[in-house]
């Protein structure tokens, strides 16, 4: 008799394939600077698309690095697609503990908020312009500040407008950044 042979069987990564997810993920990262650096604060947000999408695939990356770390294997991943709530809730409380443990600036981001906010930002993000070019002109609501403004802004008046942002979902992209960080340095001591 034969025995079907299982596939959803826990594969452990080699070093190597920790290695290439890992600077795949860095590479996402490293653009997503890149594109932040060169791009002025007042232009539209079509301009701060590419940080967006970029950050949040790695952040994607990531996240699927340390859930195949623990055990779960690719169909599981692919089941779960790109959003990161999904993905963050499926670690295990450990790897959660650790990750929230390590934000420089925990009271800042409540991870678990920002979160909801950015699951879907990689599919959301990668087609806003796609998205708005089929809405008439005039439905659009311009929610991005130029820097000039912003900066002569009382601090009161930058938190209202903050709070404004978050209810609208707006996406942090500090937040993106430091979660990046986060787990850029856990997976590294895990290769």
């Amino acid at each position: 008799m034969c025995k079907k042979k299982a596939t959803n069987q826990f594969v452990p990564l080699k070093r190597e394939q920790k290695q290439k997810l890992y600077n795949e993920a860095l590479a996402f990262y490293e653009s997503a600077e890149c594109s932040r650096t060169y791009t002025p604060e007042q232009k539209h947000v079509e301009s701060h698309i590419p940080y967006i999408v970029n950050m949040t695939f790695c952040a994607e990356l990531l996240l699927k690095f340390l859930l195949l770390e623990e055990g779960k294997n690719l169909e599981y991943l692919k089941k779960r697609g790109h959003n990161l709530k999904a993905l963050h809730k499926t670690l295990h409380r450990e790897t959660k503990t650790l990750i929230h443990s390590s934000f420089k600036r925990p009271l800042i981001y409540n991870i678990d908020n920002e979160l909801s906010r950015a699951k879907n930002a990689f599919v959301k993000w990668r087609y806003l312009v796609l998205d708005k070019i089929s809405v008439p002109e005039d439905n659009h609501k311009e929610s991005r500040i130029p820097f000039e403004k912003w900066i002569r802004l009382k601090p009161g008046e930058q938190n209202k407008i903050i709070k404004q942002q978050r209810k609208m979902g707006h996406i942090s992209p500090g937040f993106l950044k430091e979660f990046n960080e986060v787990l850029m340095k856990i997976c590294k001591d895990r290769i």
